[in-house]
């Protein structure tokens, strides 16, 4: 598959299955390579380079998949080729359910010593460097485990221009789905904050250690969500708190109900490095439309703490949304007939579970 742009962006080769509504999905290749190291590529380097440095071995990806070990690193090459002008760029973000599975991965680009975006112009092949985290998990060919925006720029909205968003769309709503007044937004430099619920009855999940079930990443509505997840209750915070013990994986809440009106797309970001030594989320890319059927929809924080146990509190910031034109308006948003799958009001696990949309609330 190529993706190319002449004066605008566009798809060559079927592929309209990929094109979400701000996103396109990018499939995987055929082959695998285990790595000794996590590594990026220096200037002139291509990623080619580091593969044949760093790979132990390799294997394909057969029709029943392939297994990748927990704690271990891939590189997959992607079943993609970019050509771009020199006004565009590429930019990824895992898909929301490889999120959810504790599944890090990062999208490589020869010479580029960064991950999940190209330079401008880039020509060339793309790779997924792929690390299960929490879960042993299965691939198969063509799984799409990352998305891509092509941007010519990121022109977030002011704060001045979300606040009249949200005026005439409600972009955020409490738990009722009720707008909020605009006086109550916590606005962020060109964006909003995000705050943390811990005021439920189900706070959120745990990840198990070690289950003895490996989590196919294809599957629709057929694992058990208890195989792999413990799950938390308000029993579990002391105070409206809630302790996180380092090297383990949460999934949690916002606390806001949200709404992308269909013009406007949305990404997470981490706003601040010095609030806290943890990671917020994996997932970012809200296509246009997000929420809009279910008067919001909370958003899905997937956090991991790294040295230290660390302190959560209810309602406390814990990432931000920034908010983004596209160039043109989608004929279709997100939730609209296009088979996705995280459209309810609440909070859900990863679609790979039978309870998927029901075991944050039952």
């Amino acid at each position: 598959m190529e993706i190319s742009n002449g004066q605008s962006p566009m798809i060559i080769g079927g592929t309209a299955d990929l094109v979400q509504i701000n996103s396109i999905d990018l499939p995987v290749g055929s082959s695998i390579y285990r790595l000794k190291a996590a590594a990026l590529p220096g200037p002139g380097e291509t990623v080619a380079k580091l593969i044949e440095h760093f790979s132990s071995f390799s294997f394909d990806i057969k029709e029943k998949g392939a297994f990748l070990e927990k704690g271990a690193c891939y590189v997959i090459p992607m079943d993609i080729n970019l050509s771009l002008t020199s006004d565009f760029a590429g930019v990824f973000s895992p898909k929301s359910s490889t999120g959810r599975e504790d599944v890090l991965v990062r999208v490589l680009c020869d010479g580029q010593g960064s991950y999940d975006q190209t330079p401008r112009g880039y020509c060339g092949p793309l790779y997924l460097e792929v690390t299960p985290l929490s879960f042993n998990v299965r691939v198969t060919p063509k799984l799409a485990l990352t998305q891509m925006r092509i941007r010519d720029r990121l022109e977030a909205l002011s704060n001045q221009e979300i606040a009249l968003l949200h005026s005439k769309c409600g972009i955020v709503r409490d738990k009722n789905g009720v707008s909020l007044p605009t006086g109550e937004l916590d606005l962020a430099e060109q964006g909003l904050y995000m705050h943390v619920d811990l005021d439920r009855p189900i706070i959120g999940f745990e990840a198990r250690e070690n289950p003895r079930d490996e989590v196919y990443l294809n599957a629709k509505g057929t694992l058990r969500w208890n195989s792999f997840w413990r799950r938390l209750t308000r029993d579990d915070c002391l105070g409206g708190e809630l302790i996180l013990s380092p090297g383990r994986f949460y999934l949690l809440a916002t606390k806001e109900r949200i709404v992308v009106p269909p013009d406007i797309c949305a990404e997470l970001m981490v706003y601040d490095l010095q609030s806290g030594d943890f990671r917020s989320h994996y997932a970012g890319f809200f296509d246009g439309g997000f929420g809009l059927e279910a008067d919001g929809t909370h958003g899905v924080l997937e956090v991991r703490v790294r040295d230290v146990p660390f302190r959560i509190r209810h309602g406390q910031r814990i990432c931000k949304m920034v908010f983004e034109r596209p160039d043109r308006v989608p004929s279709v948003y997100y939730g609209q007939g296009t088979g996705s799958h995280y459209v309810s009001s609440d909070p859900c696990l990863a679609k790979h579970y039978a309870e998927w949309n029901t075991a944050w609330v039952t």
